[in-house]
């Protein structure tokens, strides 16, 4: 990726940032097949999560999964 300047604004007392089109696209690209899980409250037992996601998308394509935290 090149170097860029980002555009950004105060918008509500938060700072927004605005990338180039093409950051986006790319970014777009790359995360189209992914699903990303953020669970609250109390943990859930990885094997159990990450059973049922292959239950469910597993036909479709070969599921890779992590944990982070």
């Amino acid at each position: 990726m090149s170097r860029f300047s980002l555009l950004n604004a105060m918008i509500d007392g938060r700072v927004t940032v605005a990338p180039p089109l093409d950051v986006l696209e790319d970014g777009c690209e790359l995360w189209k097949s992914t699903l990303v899980g953020h669970f609250m409250g109390q943990k859930l037992p990885y094997p159990i999560v990450n059973s049922i996601a292959k239950r469910i998308w597993g036909f479709l394509r070969s599921i890779r999964s992590f944990i982070f935290g």
